[in-house]
């Protein structure tokens, strides 16, 4: 070769083949992203979908204001729209969902209790669009409102409770704000009620709202403690099925229809140390609601708890170890979760999730600015219940209040057992605390102070129990599983007892006009329908013998304080006993 002859290039000694399916693999993942992209498509990017939920938990017919939190005024109708609506004006209706985990009736005001709890639903129908349906009230917004049942939906029975949803009047004799009575325009779920001889679902499992592009579930849930928290009689028809199981169910199924966003509406819960601001990482919850969460399927991302009346907004993790909201916002309208998410279109999966709790205080703002229609629903009940709450009935000077002593007496407890040993004639009386949900304060005493101190309606009962029977109810007070903290009192008999023996052996004595009970005679006791039932966990209630059935409890208060003394003075006389040790 001569050396001036310049050598061949690389290339010249590769194959052409080869050369051409080298430049061919060199630009095929610009050629694929190019061709992949929106623009080059010609496809718009999914963006998040944004959801707001405001969930209001245990409302009980709370459609007055007079509550308190940090020394202020909370509550009432025409506030707490006014600080819904805020929220609901900021974040559009069409992307907003109210929700009601239960207990939105029942141990309600006098106002609301009075009407059977029409003016607290009604009040709902406004933020639902669908309160005009007789032209008297006006819609305030178009939101999507669900719910679910608590215990105290049950109060009053099943087929009070399907009248409250479903319209008409039947056998009531109030008078009705709308005539006839409506409905109620909330959405109510439940997975876990069926009847127990059809396994037939009380109500539908759930309900599946599109917002924006994207499909939500909210499934429903109640305690299965129900049945030993209602009065006897009201639930018996029903079976009330474990919670995260019945879930569960329904996710399963709504997952096959391609659903992946899940809210939960469950009347249980828990407890938590309260706190300001967006939801916290690893804040201790204690309570049912972290057991239930922790067997939820791995696709459920927020539980709208309520029952405990606590605070709750932490992550818990559930089956998949992934985080769940969880949100409480105690109880009577002195709170409402205020939740944002966001859903993915793409996936329909809830990507992002926080809450905080917030207070509706009724003299600043917007609380101070009481939503006109609101206010005008709440007007309008008042002159009906108005004349009859106001009625005085008796005064005091004295707080008389379910404050124990340092034995553990109450003497609001003594005047209310002794109107129900009265009104039956019976030996003894028993009731459970937290049976009665307020004071007597020095002033005038009316019907109205009546409702509040007994908001649920029960009637009086008598059973039957032996001595042996009352020293194992007593004994039970500190061996229960369910409400442990509602100790019973009493009248017409005493007991002393000691704290530091074992739990089962702390019962001294019990005595009746100085002396023992005997073991084996029967006495007669008057209580509450709910207690005789072995309610609160107090299971020796089965063991008695029924009685007869009396008088509502609020009326036989009433009738009894009228026989009193003006003023009214309750002077307590040992009928509970700590030993001194």
């Amino acid at each position: 070769m001569n050396k001036n002859q310049q050598s061949p290039h690389i290339l010249a000694r590769i194959p052409l083949v080869i050369i051409i399916t080298l430049c061919i693999w060199s630009i095929t993942p610009i050629l694929i992203a190019d061709l992949t992209s929106p623009d080059s498509l010609d496809i718009p990017v999914q963006t998040p979908v944004n959801i707001t939920i405001l969930a209001v938990n245990d409302f009980h017919g709370q459609i007055t204001s007079g509550k308190m939190v940090n020394n202020s005024p909370v509550g009432g109708l025409g506030s707490m729209a006014s600080y819904l609506m805020e929220v609901v004006n900021n974040s559009g209706e069409e992307r907003t969902i109210i929700a009601l985990p239960g207990d939105i009736t029942g141990a309600s005001t006098p106002e609301s209790a009075l009407l059977l709890d029409e003016p607290t639903l009604l009040f709902y129908n406004l933020f639902s669009g669908n309160a005009s349906k007789t032209g008297q009230y006006h819609p305030i917004s178009s939101c999507q409102v669900v719910a679910t049942v608590g215990n105290h939906e049950f109060d009053k029975g099943i087929t009070e409770l399907l009248r409250k949803i479903n319209g008409g009047n039947q056998n009531t004799t109030i008078p009705h704000l709308q005539n006839p009575y409506p409905g109620s325009a909330t959405t109510f779920v439940s997975s876990n009620i069926v009847y127990r001889n059809t396994s037939e679902l009380l109500l539908p499992p759930y309900t599946i709202r599109t917002i924006g592009n994207v499909s939500v579930a909210f499934i429903g849930a109640v305690t299965n403690s129900t049945p030993s928290l209602v009065t006897q009689g009201t639930v018996t028809n029903l079976t009330f099925l474990d919670e995260a199981d019945s879930i569960n169910q329904q996710v399963e199924i709504l997952k096959e229809q391609g659903i992946h966003a899940f809210v939960i509406l469950l009347h249980e819960g828990g407890t938590q140390t309260p706190y300001d601001g967006p939801t916290r990482q690893d804040v201790p919850v204690t309570g049912n609601v972290v057991g239930i969460v922790s067997r939820l399927d791995s696709d459920v991302d927020i539980v709208l708890s309520a029952h405990t009346d606590e605070f709750t907004n932490a992550f818990l993790p559930n089956a998949g170890g992934d985080p769940v909201l969880v949100t409480q916002a105690y109880s009577y309208g002195k709170g409402f979760a205020n939740v944002s998410l966001a859903v993915d279109p793409s996936t329909d999966d809830i990507i992002w999730k926080t809450a905080t709790i917030v207070t509706p205080y009724s003299n600043v703002p917007p609380g101070s600015n009481p939503n006109p229609d609101a206010l005008r629903l709440l007007n309008n009940t008042l002159t009906l219940t108005n004349p009859l709450i106001k009625q005085v009935i008796s005064s005091t000077e004295m707080n008389i209040t379910t404050d124990r002593n340092a034995d553990g007496e109450s003497n609001l407890y003594d005047l209310i057992t002794d109107s129900m040993r009265d009104s039956m004639q019976s030996d003894f009386a028993v009731l459970q605390e937290e049976a009665v949900r307020s004071d007597i304060l020095p002033g005038s005493i009316t019907i109205g102070t009546m409702y509040k101190l007994l908001p649920f309606g029960n009637s009086i009962v008598t059973v039957h129990m032996t001595g042996d029977q009352i020293r194992l109810l007593l004994e039970q007070q500190w061996n229960r599983t369910i409400a442990p903290t509602h100790l019973l009192q009493i009248s017409g008999f005493n007991y002393t007892y000691d704290e530091t023996k074992p739990i089962s052996e702390r019962i001294i004595s019990i005595t009746r006009n100085g002396s023992p009970l005997e073991p084996d005679q029967n006495y007669s006791v008057a209580t509450i329908g709910f207690l005789a039932a072995g309610g609160d966990g107090y299971t020796v209630m089965q063991l008695s013998q029924p009685g007869v059935t009396g008088s509502l409890d609020v009326d036989v208060l009433t009738a009894y304080i009228k026989t009193l003394q003006t003023p009214l003075v309750i002077t307590q006389n040992g009928r509970i006993l700590r030993a001194i040790t």
